[in-house]
């Protein structure tokens, strides 16, 4: 939890935290690219001036993002209660 010294808010609801009743859960989210395995044919191969091109239509933190993304937000219990058995929905 944060320091008690600043609010903590519900990501869903708006719900203030209280300080010293733990009625708020910590999620943490962390996604990274799935590995694909690599396909080595002449015709799929991409050279590395074609993948700079590539790369070039993004930003540094679009492409990081692509690869690595960590969030994490708070819930208050009756939140995380719906959450947690419906996570996507």
């Amino acid at each position: 939890m944060p320091s008690s010294d600043i609010p903590t808010f519900c990501r869903r609801c708006g719900a203030e935290s209280k300080p010293g009743r733990s009625n708020f859960y910590q999620i943490r989210i962390e996604a990274t690219c799935a590995p694909d395995p690599v396909i080595d044919t002449s015709a799929q191969s991409l050279n590395i001036e074609e993948a700079l091109a590539e790369a070039a239509k993004f930003t540094e933190q679009e492409l990081m993002d692509m690869v690595y993304r960590e969030t994490i937000f708070f819930l208050c219990g009756a939140c995380y209660a719906h959450w947690i058995e419906e996570p996507t929905g």
